[in-house]
């Protein structure tokens, strides 16, 4: 989100300042809102293809045509989206590693594990990649393994304190506690203001 940002003094606008094509009623600015969403998002797929065809979907549920009734539906239903579009689009690794972490929340670990590896075969330093594998080992008990990944992974993302923070848990699991002890002090001395320090 951006800040909009003005060097001299200015009034804040009212409702009076709006113009009269603004709706001050408030359902039907909701309203013209679904409608235009919609509307915008139709161009856009019939111009670009399928990649858009998933926001018609999102649309739908904003609009309230669809809501999924549970936690579960709604991680599935993000999963069959995500998985539209790593079909559509197999060789671009973001596509990708959103459509492996909606699986992994499902459970579907194996699924996830498999695209992390394709990912890493485009891309052999992508971090959330690696970090996917590296959790993905540490839950079948391969730690060592584990380590190596989520080690990898850190040097590309040395300000993500969850992975820091899972790297030290698998390096106490081997019993390496200086190590793990090593890593925090680390991490606490180049963001002492973070509130992962702390905790």
């Amino acid at each position: 989100l951006s800040q909009l940002a003005d060097d001299g003094e200015t009034d804040s606008p009212t409702v009076h300042d709006l113009p009269e094509s603004f709706p001050r009623n408030p359902e039907l600015a909701s309203t013209e809102a679904r409608e235009n969403a919609t509307s915008s998002t139709t161009s856009i797929t019939s111009t670009t293809g399928s990649l858009f065809s998933a926001n018609e979907q999102v649309v739908q549920w904003l609009s309230g045509s669809h809501l999924p009734e549970s936690g579960l539906a709604l991680r599935e239903e993000m999963t069959a989206i995500t998985g539209e579009l790593a079909e559509q689009f197999p060789r671009l690794p973001d596509v990708l590693e959103i459509h492996a972490r909606s699986l992994a929340l499902v459970g579907n670990i194996e699924q996830a594990k498999q695209l992390w590896t394709a990912i890493l075969e485009l891309d052999a330093n992508y971090g959330y990649a690696l970090q996917g594998m590296g959790n993905a080992a540490k839950l079948d008990g391969q730690l060592e393994l584990a380590a190596e990944y989520l080690q990898k992974a850190l040097q590309t993302q040395g300000e993500n304190a969850k992975l820091v923070h899972e790297l030290a848990e698998t390096r106490t699991l081997l019993g390496q506690l200086n190590e793990a002890a090593e890593l925090l002090g680390e991490y606490a001395q180049r963001y002492p203001d973070s509130v992962e320090t702390h905790v």
